[in-house]
């Protein structure tokens, strides 16, 4: 256990407005060491109390930190060598909890450092590897060791065109994992209201319906509660026609293809709640034709397509 008497000062370097979430740093600290025993202290202040440590955050980032390191020294001990920390955030970390890893971070330096001198051990030299911490900066995303797996569920509604006689309107589920800066997707999507077309001037035609899944690969970027990507991928589509206007009507189904781009952004509500907007652009691989026998006219797919997708999306 940590000795009681163990103490930290805490100064921060950050912009004024992410004052109001350095309390989650300063509770988290103290949960770990001890009640009260983390305060934060205004930079340069001598009177931090006696046998305290002193920790100095830097971070980077305006008022959602995107990096940020912890130093800890000892001010009563010129020659214990002070160590360091880097701590590098995902984009989808809540600011709150950025702040609150850093007291964790800060907590598990001086645990490490209080038993190292307990037992005469050799404090870890200045930005040295392996100096007591690296289990714990792991597990809150520290750019030096292991790169996390994220998940998300997305659920969106979808405006296409090209794809059907006219626009239309439908539903897309997604599932995406996310590891590091790139991002694997699997989806499914369908339009089952009825587009018509018309295929004479009789009134012959046919009421057509659309469905697809397909498969990504996208490569992300963002900062603070904004996050956006760029996707590449394919579908694989069914058609399905029904014909009217005649006196013998039937049904056709035909699969194809289609290789797409798109564009998406993403905003945070909450932990696990965001709104998304995809812009897509498609090439129709295939483009099935549909046609009533003895009908002057007929419908196919146009050769390039689009889409509009708004929806929510739950990380996690």
């Amino acid at each position: 256990m940590v000795a009681p008497q163990a103490c930290v000062a805490v100064e921060i370097t950050s912009s004024p407005a992410a004052q109001e979430q350095w309390g989650a740093l300063e509770s988290r600290c103290s949960d770990i060491l001890g009640p009260r025993r983390c305060r934060i202290v205004m930079p340069g202040q001598d009177d931090v109390g006696a046998g305290c440590w002193r920790a100095v955050v830097r971070a980077e980032g305006g008022d959602t930190p995107t990096d940020a390191s912890v130093e800890l020294s000892d001010d009563t001990e010129p020659a214990h060598a002070p160590v360091r920390r880097d701590v590098t955030f995902r984009a989808n970390d809540a600011v709150q909890e950025r702040w609150a890893t850093l007291g964790l971070v800060i907590a598990a330096l001086v645990t490490v450092e209080e038993h190292s001198a307990a037992e005469a051990a050799p404090a870890a030299a200045w930005g040295s590897a392996g100096g007591g911490f690296a289990p714990v900066v792991e597990t809150h995303h520290d750019a030096s060791t292991g790169v996390p797996v994220d998940g998300e569920l997305r659920v969106s509604g979808v405006g296409a065109l090209g794809f059907l006689p006219a626009s239309s309107v439908g539903a897309r589920v997604e599932l995406s994992v996310t590891r590091g800066p790139f991002e694997g997707l699997a989806r499914a999507e369908t339009f089952p209201e009825n587009n018509r077309a018309s295929f004479s001037s009789t009134g012959a035609g046919g009421d057509l319906q659309l469905w697809a899944a397909g498969l990504g690969a996208c490569a992300t970027g963002g900062r603070g509660r904004w996050s956006a990507r760029t996707c590449l991928g394919g579908d694989l589509l069914r058609t399905t026609a029904r014909g009217f206007g005649v006196s013998e009507t039937s049904v056709d189904r035909a699969w194809w293809e289609s290789v797409w781009t798109g564009a998406s952004v993403e905003l945070r509500l909450y932990r696990h709640l965001a709104l998304t907007l995809d812009v897509e652009a498609a090439l129709l691989l295939e483009r099935p034709s549909f046609a009533i026998l003895g009908a002057p006219s007929a419908f196919r797919p146009s050769p390039v397509g689009g889409a509009l997708a708004l929806g929510v999306a739950v990380p996690f």
